[in-house]
């Protein structure tokens, strides 16, 4: 018997050894949950928005990303929060690093994340054709856009 508890203690350990901490729990949330209440005074917001917010990175998100197959909240505006699933993970011939994946349960949905330095840049589309856009804007803060649809008639070359 204490055959068989011994071997059962030592596989147990070999499995916490070998998992991924990084990637166990609930996906965290991209962005901190302080709110930035002061944007930068030169911030001229974007012509094509439709709504924007300021947020900093969470640095708990930022390691899970580091593995192919990690989940993170995009708490992208308070109405609108939905997990992302990274499934590639690419170095960029500029010191980058692209993250890319879907929207749990929405195939026709696309988020990519990319960094380069310390800086992120992201797009994420909805299946249902809202599209987002992540753009630093200086030290640690960063702005969330949702870009309005077009409106009238769209002329070509």
């Amino acid at each position: 018997m204490q055959h068989i508890t011994s071997v059962l203690i030592v596989a147990v350990l070999f499995v916490a050894c070998g998992r991924d901490e990084t990637n166990v729990g609930p996906p965290p949330d991209l962005f901190a949950s302080d709110t930035i209440k002061n944007p930068p005074k030169d911030f001229k917001g974007s012509v094509v928005a439709k709504r924007h917010r300021f947020a900093r990175l969470n640095p708990v998100a930022l390691k899970r990303l580091a593995s192919v197959g990690s989940r993170v909240r995009l708490n992208l505006f308070d109405d609108l929060t939905v997990i992302a699933v990274f499934t590639d993970s690419e170095t960029g011939i500029t010191q980058s690093r692209s993250h890319a994946g879907q929207l749990e349960g929405d195939s026709k949905s696309s988020v990519t994340l990319t960094f380069t330095k310390e800086v992120m840049v992201g797009a994420v589309i909805i299946g249902d054709g809202r599209q987002f856009q992540i753009s630093h804007i200086d030290t640690g803060r960063y702005a969330i856009f949702e870009i309005a649809p077009p409106t009238g008639i769209l002329k070509g070359n």
